[in-house]
């Protein structure tokens, strides 16, 4: 496994595994990104597990964020553990500094066009930064493939809408959510909940089979699907930023002859935040 720290770096580390196209070296070796936060938990691993399906070289880019320099794996200046990473079987990780990326703004050609009801005040400027790491990497890498989880399924939506909108040439693959046993979409905060708010945390899941199973038995009365919901959670100790049935289609609110859902919710549970989604076809 190769390990930048600065663009040129990358590109250089890149430029070798890629290799020419020509008769001697043989033919350009394929290339999938995968974007992480850094914490390579079950979850990840599945993406990048899938990146090395569709290509021959898969990058991992770890995303600068001063607020969780002490979750990163590989801190950028020293390398101590790179079990987990090496256990991934990545190719080539790129850990740059922040200072080399989060004074970027999105273009302003871009602009975000989220679903009805998300609560786009609590998540603007988040999902701004993730998009412009995102565009940026994929700008230096030039990938093939991109890779990314569903489990954030807004911004898997959003970066694809982004690269169809600045005609970025690559596939996008989204990967199922990986689950603990009971069902909880596996996350990065999901070991910091207390024992409590750990056994109530599946609810979320179990709230979202509830709304798939009515679907899939016909029941299209969305706003008393969407009001059970709710009542199901809050009784569970959930706080609810938004809890939606979409059509998939385009994310816009589902209707009577919908026959592809998307059923999102983002929540707090104490003070953490459990984001998770499920998806119908009928």
């Amino acid at each position: 496994m190769l390990i930048a720290t600065s663009t040129a770096d990358l590109i250089t580390d890149l430029d070798h595994l890629r290799g020419t196209s020509n008769e001697q070296s043989g033919p350009r070796k394929s290339v999938s990104l995968v974007v992480t936060s850094g914490d390579l938990h079950a979850g990840p691993r599945s993406v990048i597990k899938a990146a090395h399906s569709a290509s021959d070289v898969v990058v991992v880019a770890i995303t600068p964020n001063p607020h969780m320099a002490h979750r990163n794996l590989v801190a950028t200046a020293q390398f101590k553990d790179t079990s987990l990473v090496d256990q991934a079987r990545i190719d080539l990780l790129f850990v740059p500094s922040e200072q080399e990326f989060l004074h970027q703004q999105l273009p302003s050609a871009f602009s975000l066009r989220l679903p009805q009801g998300y609560p786009i005040d609590l998540d603007k400027n988040y999902l701004e930064q993730t998009l412009t790491l995102n565009l940026s990497f994929y700008n230096i890498v030039n990938p093939d493939v991109i890779v990314y989880g569903e489990r954030k399924y807004i911004e898997y939506r959003l970066l694809r809408q982004l690269v169809t909108d600045l005609s970025i040439r690559a596939q996008v693959h989204c990967i199922s959510t990986v689950r603990a046993g009971d069902g909880l979409a596996l996350c990065s905060n999901n070991g910091k909940l207390t024992v409590s708010e750990r056994s109530r945390a599946p609810i979320l899941y179990q709230t979202l089979n509830n709304v798939i199973h009515a679907l899939r038995t016909g029941a299209r009365t969305f706003e008393k699907l969407k009001t059970s919901a709710r009542i199901a959670l809050k009784r569970a100790g959930f706080h609810i930023d938004s809890f939606a049935i979409y059509d998939d289609a385009n994310l816009s609110a589902a209707q009577a002859d919908t026959h592809e859902f998307r059923i999102i919710g983002d929540t707090l549970l104490g003070s953490h935040r459990l984001h998770d989604n499920m998806g119908i076809r009928l």
